[in-house]
């Protein structure tokens, strides 16, 4: 079977903007089941909508995680003001638990977390991948823009292990990738 994410962006009295719904459906592609997570991420970033949904994967134990981003609805300028979500559900689509990851440092404009992918490992383990970018102002008022390759480990139960951000923008394409492999380890 699979799941379909949906994310609804008609504004309207019975819905609200960013609702995420996920559908279910076995090999057949007959639909098990259709679930609505509108509180799912409330309380984490109060003000944040679903964006988009990245990815959707089963786990081991056929749970699911779901990985997307959440945006600032209160901010015109929300190109700076998102922030990676991921999730995960029983089989039946009820939810185990909901994770918000702050995109965005505090004061920073330009200092941004983006999390585009995951990996599962055989004990169950999350490895979030993306990149971190954040600039900074040279002395003639231009800025410099730095993205490093950043991680991000949770264990299967939600709780982050580490995060690192691997400052290679000096290095080979191969060195960088052996890092990234060695942290998949750790």
């Amino acid at each position: 079977g699979y799941i379909i994410a949906q994310i609804n962006y008609d504004t309207g009295v019975t819905t609200p903007d960013g609702l995420l719904t996920l559908t279910k459906f076995d090999k057949n592609d007959s639909k098990e089941w259709s679930k609505e997570y509108p509180g799912v991420l409330s309380g984490a970033l109060a003000g944040f909508t679903v964006k988009a949904v990245f990815k959707i994967m089963q786990d081991s134990s056929e749970d699911y995680i779901v990985l997307g981003i959440l945006e600032d609805t209160n901010n015109s300028n929300s190109f700076y003001d998102t922030s990676p979500f991921f999730l995960k559900i029983k089989n039946d689509g009820s939810l185990m638990w909901s994770k918000v990851i702050e995109g965005r440092t505090p004061g920073r404009m330009l200092d941004l977390i983006s999390l585009n992918d995951f990996i599962l490992t055989d004990n169950g383990e999350i490895l979030l991948v993306g990149s971190k970018v954040y600039s900074e102002m040279t002395g003639g008022n231009e800025a410099v823009t730095h993205i490093y390759p950043y991680l991000v480990k949770y264990d299967g139960n939600g709780t982050k292990e580490w995060s690192s951000t691997l400052e290679t923008l000096d290095n080979s394409s191969q060195e960088m990738v052996v890092t990234i492999l060695k942290k998949v380890q750790v």
